[in-house]
């Protein structure tokens, strides 16, 4: 295990196969500049093991910890950071967890001020919350409905491999153009950060169902393969008032491209017609999407499981995929409103997972 500035050297478990865990600690603002005077790690399986290590200095915004463990593909490691004053008391602690596959893999640990009480999340991708169970990702303190972790971007320069991040934590990025309607960041829901995109479907006229549109591209960069990976929320009463939607879409310059959203309570793919998996309504769902940008095949995660059937080859597009959409262009009935969010976008070459 090694801790930056200089606070631990210690050699972890190592075996024929392991994987590099890369820990970026962000620490809250409230806890800035206090001097905790030790730090207990405690890892989870499989090489399950407690550390104290002496801290003795002021915490900055962020804190790094690379942490070297055997791996057992596929598992999940479960890493909790507690500081602590000089009696033992506990004044900021966070966990998260990292899927084991080789090679490196990095994970984001929000420290929320106080203690962390682990309870189980609801038999989801990961096995604890730090505090609330909330269905989904670790978050740090709170349910996910408004207070969640970090947004992923803020570990954005450590992964040259992400193309194209955004937490919808502010105003949209100038890169991102409006395509039909408007798409807006606020914080009504968001699953990490402080807000997200919310894509409004509006019924503005009377009578019978008419199409609405709120959609939006950004550029992406040529390659051979991209994965973008989301976190989607979307209505419970989803089905009963848009059935079928399309939300993450990528299009060449001839507007062909594939479209990634639902088909009733189903994932779908509209371009291939492919469908598989059951979609999540009413909490926050974790969606990976690995496309081609000119001849491959394509492949979607749902909370890192992956959903079959969707995993086939020779998707070409001539030229290339060069945009890359959020949001919906649907019928809805009248006298209704459709309303979702997507946060913590990353475009990458490589996958992302959930998280990071």
């Amino acid at each position: 295990m090694r801790w930056w500035p200089a606070w631990l050297a210690l050699a972890a478990g190592c075996s024929s196969s392991t994987t590099e865990i890369d820990v970026t600690l962000a620490i809250d603002a409230s806890l800035v500049g206090q001097s905790p005077a030790k730090a207990d790690v405690v890892s989870g399986p499989p090489d399950s093991f407690e550390q104290t290590v002496t801290v003795g200095r002021p915490l900055a915004m962020t804190e790094r910890l690379s942490y070297t463990t055997p791996t057992t593909s596929g598992a999940l490691l479960h890493l909790t950071v507690t500081f602590q004053d000089d009696g033992g008391r506990s004044i900021g602690c966070g966990s998260g967890d990292a899927k084991l596959s080789g090679g490196r893999t990095a994970l984001l640990i929000a420290i929320a001020p106080g203690a962390c009480v682990s309870v189980p999340d609801g038999g989801t991708d990961l096995a604890f919350d730090a505090a609330v169970p909330d269905g989904a990702m670790t978050d740090g303190a709170s349910p996910d409905g408004n207070l969640g972790a970090v947004s992923s971007c803020t570990t954005a320069a450590a992964h040259p491999e992400w193309v194209l991040c955004d937490g919808f934590d502010g105003p949209l990025d100038n890169a991102w153009s409006q395509v039909l309607g408007t798409v807006v960041t606020d914080s009504q829901k968001f699953k990490r950060g402080t807000g997200a995109a919310h894509v409004s479907l509006p019924y503005v006229d009377g009578g019978a169902p008419r199409m609405e549109a709120s959609l939006m591209a950004h550029p992406i960069a040529p390659g051979p393969t991209l994965y973008a990976r989301v976190f989607v929320w979307l209505p419970a009463n989803t089905l009963s008032i848009d059935p079928i939607s399309y939300i993450l879409h990528a299009y060449d310059l001839n507007s062909n491209g594939l479209l990634l959203g639902y088909f009733n309570a189903q994932l779908g793919e509209d371009t291939t017609g492919v469908v598989g998996g059951t979609m999540t309504f009413g909490s926050w769902v974790c969606l990976e999407w690995k496309f081609p940008t000119v001849a491959g095949d394509m492949q979607v995660w749902k909370d890192d499981v992956e959903v079959t059937p969707f995993a086939f080859g020779d998707l070409g597009f001539n030229p290339q995929l060069t945009s890359f959409q959020l949001g919906s262009y649907d019928t809805i009935p009248a006298g209704t409103q459709f309303d979702y969010w997507i946060d913590d976008l990353v475009i990458s070459t490589q996958r992302v997972y959930c998280t990071n």
